[in-house]
C-alpha cells in the first residue's frame, strides 16, 4: 500500500464535526475556545528510524498533542524516547509480538493524566492508550487506537466498547484517533457496527479521505 504523505495533520478542534459529548450534539470549537486545540495523528511504522523527522516537525509545526500508531518500540525504548518540547503522556507496547504499539506525546505546557487501559488490550486485536487534559476549563479525553489488519475484529469491537464505556462521561469531551484497518469508503458490516458503537457515545467522523491508496 502507498501512503498519501509522510506527515499529515489529523485534525484541529475547529474542524466540523469535531468532538462530541454523550447526550449532546457535536461541539464546535467556538464553544470551547478561540485558541484552537490542535491534535496530530500519524501511523509512523517505526518511530526509531524517523526520530529526526519527528523532532524537525515538532519544531516547525505546533501541535498540542501528537498521537502515534505503530511506533515499533518496547517499553524500555519508548520511555527513553525524547520528542523535543513534548512529554510522553501514555503508551502501549506489544508484549508477545514485535512492531505495533501506540503512544501519545503532549506539549510540555499542558497538564495531563494518563489512563491505564492495558487490561483491555490484545496484541494486534486492539492496542490503545489515552490521556485526559484540562484545556480552557474543558475536560478532554484523547484516545489513540490501533488494530492490525490481521487482528480479530469481533474481539476489537468488544474491547473497544468496554474502553468507550469506561472513558465516556457526561462532563468529558472525547476524541478518538488512530488506525483501525476498516475501509470507510464502502458500506459493509464492519463499518455499520462501528457507526452503531460510536453513536452510543455521540461520536462522529472528522476524516473523510483514504489513509492509504
Amino acid at each position: 500500500m502507498e501512503r498519501r504523505s509522510n506527515f499529515q495533520r489529523f485534525m484541529t478542534m475547529n474542524d466540523e464535526p469535531c468532538i462530541s459529548t454523550p447526550g449532546q450534539s457535536n461541539v464546535k470549537s467556538s464553544s470551547i475556545s478561540k485558541s484552537v486545540l490542535q491534535i496530530y495523528q500519524q501511523k509512523i511504522q517505526s518511530i526509531k528510524w524517523k526520530s529526526d523527522d519527528i523532532l524537525d516537525f515538532s519544531y516547525t509545526v505546533f501541535h498540542h498533542v501528537v498521537c502515534i500508531t505503530e511506533h515499533h518500540l518496547n517499553h524500555y525504548e519508548i520511555v527513553q524516547f525524547h520528542n523535543g518540547n513534548y512529554t510522553l503522556g501514555a503508551n502501549y507496547c506489544r508484549h508477545s509480538l514485535k512492531k505495533g504499539g501506540v503512544c501519545v506525546f503532549v506539549h510540555n505546557n499542558l497538564s495531563i493524566v494518563g489512563n491505564d487501559l492495558k487490561k483491555f488490550f490484545n496484541d494486534q486485536d486492539i492496542e490503545a492508550c489515552a490521556v485526559r487534559l484540562l484545556y480552557n476549563s474543558y475536560n478532554i479525553c484523547i484516545l489513540t487506537i490501533y488494530r492490525a489488519p490481521t487482528g480479530n475484529f469481533t474481539c476489537f469491537i468488544k474491547k473497544l466498547e468496554a474502553i468507550l464505556c469506561s472513558l465516556c462521561t457526561l462532563n468529558m469531551q472525547f476524541i478518538k484517533c488512530g488506525d483501525i484497518s476498516v475501509n470507510y469508503l464502502v458500506h459493509n458490516s464492519r463499518r455499520k457496527i462501528l457507526y452503531a458503537l460510536f453513536s452510543l457515545c455521540n461520536l462522529s467522523s472528522t476524516v473523510y479521505f483514504p489513509a492509504r491508496l
